[in-house]
């Protein structure tokens, strides 16, 4: 996540794993692994892992770029999903409750499968400084609106007490997901490391045992190990059960939808040389990419629908800019109340409340 972690020494870890053995009290389970990511992993390859964990929000102003398009990749490779929020100790945290909430679609909300996560660590950077309080508050908000358990991501330190700092007596029924790393730019979770982490795992206050750990950040991605099932995390008793529920069938290659109202431009947005249209209502979140409209394919009219003689956009400048979508457009997806179309030969993702 936002680089959070515990580092044991070398020489440590030598005297650690010389002596460690295996645990024979260790439940028997599938390996599950997984990543974390926010922006600074771009378009990451889900497949190379059993789930991710996508950086939503941070604070009550921040929205990860990328989080459609990372929560999307996830879901059509049939990986496990959740979700995190950076919890910022500058803003209120109910606030920060309910902007990590507005941010989820009903969809993922109602989805016993995916999963809600807080991201829960000081960085001098941002200045946080925490009381110990907040987990609780954040957690019990979230759950009030969308009924699902939210997990901690921390640190070792800060999940052991952070000396005397921290009880978590109140939260030691939520999934806890620790990072504590063997060293830097690991991204191996060896028979060693492994036996190492997993009996550091079983010596943490107030939790009998964490749900996972995070044992390394190479390669540019975090590496994360689910000590037990997903159904642990969902209740849910099919553990290769999809993230999401399947999108009806496209029937053929013909099938197509059309748009029937007059919209606002609320932005024009250039990627490269090619400029793209973008309606905050019609749009999936987040604005990204994958959710704006090639310039070619809208027709610039007046607020009433009749096409412009001009068909110049006026750019970013304040002025009211509307358009129509006149054609028939090919669905190549469909995802919850999402919609893949081909627009000019790209592939655009909107609301399907906007579709006939």
């Amino acid at each position: 996540m936002n680089k959070i972690k515990t580092l044991a020494v070398a020489g440590a870890l030598a005297l650690s794993l010389g002596g460690a053995m295996a645990l024979s009290s260790t439940p028997a389970h599938a390996d599950i692994y997984g990543t974390d990511v926010s922006s600074h992993q771009q378009n990451y390859l889900a497949n190379n892992w059993d789930f991710a964990i996508v950086k939503a929000t941070e604070g009550t102003g921040y929205i990860n770029p990328l989080m459609y398009s990372q929560s999307l990749q996830t879901q059509q490779n049939d990986k496990h999903l959740g979700y995190y929020h950076y919890l910022r100790s500058d803003s209120d945290v109910i606030a920060q409750a309910r902007y990590f909430v507005s941010s989820l679609s009903a969809e993922d909300i109602a989805n016993p499968n995916v999963t809600l996560w807080l991201d829960f660590e000081e960085n001098p950077v941002d200045g946080n400084h925490f009381t110990g309080n907040e987990p609780k508050q954040f957690m019990d908000e979230v759950y009030r609106l969308t009924g699902k358990k939210v997990g901690l991501y921390t640190s070792y330190f800060f999940a052991t007490g952070a000396n005397g700092r921290f009880d978590w007596s109140d939260i030691s029924d939520h999934p806890l997901w620790v990072a504590f790393y063997a060293y830097t730019g690991n991204s191996q979770l060896t028979p060693e490391i492994k036996a190492w982490a997993e009996e550091k795992m079983l010596n943490i206050p107030w939790w009998e045992k964490v749900t996972m750990y995070q044992y390394g950040d190479g390669d540019g991605y975090d590496w994360d190990y689910l000590y037990g099932d997903w159904s642990d995390l969902t209740g849910s008793a099919d553990d290769n059960s999809s993230t999401v529920t399947p999108a009806p069938p496209v029937s053929n290659t013909t099938d197509t939808v059309s748009f029937n109202g007059v919209y606002v431009v609320d932005k024009w947005q250039s990627y490269g040389a090619n400029w793209y249209a973008r309606n905050n209502d019609m749009s999936v979140p987040v604005a990204d990419y994958n959710n704006d409209m090639p310039v070619q394919s809208v027709t610039l009219t007046d607020r009433y629908g009749n096409a412009l003689a001009n068909q110049v956009a006026q750019g970013n400048n304040g002025a009211m800019e509307y358009f129509t979508l006149n054609d028939n457009y090919k669905v190549l997806s469909r995802v919850g109340n999402s919609i893949q179309i081909e627009m000019n030969g790209e592939s655009v993702w909107l609301k399907v409340a906007y579709v006939k």
